[in-house]
């Protein structure tokens, strides 16, 4: 299970929410997991600084149900898992915060249905907000798959490959920009929460969905990072997205100038 959790690409991650700081109190999830009788389900904290690390686990009882009590008051990042799973859900609980949870077992995020009392429409449950981007990024993947099957299934069948090959590269590139796009519009709604910063490490397959060493995507993430900074100051996890990004400018920048430099060079010869 240790090695599954080390595949999870998330660098950099920070408290949920500054309002959700400011709230006390025992923070839990119960869980009805469809299919789950007697079956494990393990509970892991993301750390900014020590990756994932496991906290607790239990058996569901015979109703498939099942509780965990998060450690403390901080808003953290956890993952749930079924033993053996890769299928992971993340959920940001809030100080005080009651989740419930109704999914089945091998299927966590496709079939989730999550609660919360401390959701409304001024501010969302960060929890249910990282859900809806997760169904999201998981349809997009298995549109991804199924191109890509299209490809292989076919590559011998026609004898136009090349047609073939240049509508699903147009199909995966669709999909891509609806995932980039749902993002963004998520980022952009949520810049008082680690949501963000969730999404800026997410990848869909082997695609990630923004990417800082493009200029449009390094603008869009560091407008976004520095909006968190003004609602979470200090918070060592938007301090290390902002250093990285601005670590990405500096070789940028200084790679710029040794072509230019280069180009001089040559020039006097």
């Amino acid at each position: 299970m240790k090695s599954l959790f080390q595949k999870i690409v998330i660098t950099c991650l920070c408290a949920a929410s500054l309002w959700g700081c400011q709230r006390k109190g025992t923070s839990f999830v119960e869980m009805e997991l469809k299919g789950g009788q007697g079956r494990t389900v393990c509970l892991y904290e993301i750390s900014a600084t020590q990756g994932s690390f496991f906290i607790d686990s239990l058996q569901l009882d015979a109703d498939s149900r099942g509780r965990f009590r998060f450690p403390d008051d901080s808003a953290k990042l956890y993952a749930l898992s079924g033993q053996g799973n890769a299928n992971i859900l993340f959920l940001i609980p809030l100080p005080g915060e009651e989740l419930h949870l109704q999914a089945a077992y091998d299927s966590l995020v496709a079939t989730a249905q999550l609660q919360s009392q401390l959701n409304s429409i001024e501010h969302p449950s960060p929890s249910l907000v990282l859900l809806a981007y997760q169904k999201k990024s998981e349809n997009g993947l298995k549109e991804l798959e199924k191109t890509e099957k299209r490809w292989t299934g076919n590559y011998y069948r026609v004898s136009n490959r090349d047609s073939l090959y240049q509508a699903c590269v147009k199909q995966s590139d669709s999909i891509l920009l609806w995932l980039k796009q749902e993002a963004k519009k998520t980022c952009q709604n949520n810049t008082d929460n680690l949501a963000p910063i969730f999404i800026f490490n997410k990848m869909c397959g082997t695609h990630p969905v923004f990417d800082p060493l493009q200029e449009e995507d390094w603008n869009f993430m560091y407008s976004c990072t520095l909006e968190m900074q003004k609602s979470m100051p200090g918070n060592p996890h938007v301090q290390r997205m902002l250093f990285n990004l601005k670590r990405i400018e500096s070789a940028r920048r200084n790679e710029a100038l040794q072509q230019e430099m280069d180009k001089r060079k040559g020039g006097k010869r």
